[in-house]
């Protein structure tokens, strides 16, 4: 089941993400499960909205850019 599909910018590139459960994950393949980190900051989120998700390296700020349904 898809939920979005979800424009951001991060780190100075633009990648595109789709939301979907966990079964169907796949980052290769731009598909993210809701249940991750950047999955779960991003539910809910408006395009303009600015989200930061922490990972091993650090904090990873992300914008929403685009949402599509």
């Amino acid at each position: 089941m898809v939920e979005t599909l979800t424009t951001f910018g991060f780190t100075g590139k633009i990648e595109t993400f789709t939301i979907v459960g966990t079964n169907h994950a796949n980052v290769r393949e731009g598909l993210i499960s809701g249940e991750s980190p950047v999955g779960k900051a991003a539910l809910k989120k408006k395009v303009g909205d600015i989200f930061i998700v922490e990972a091993p390296a650090g904090e990873i700020r992300f914008e929403v850019i685009e949402i599509s349904k």
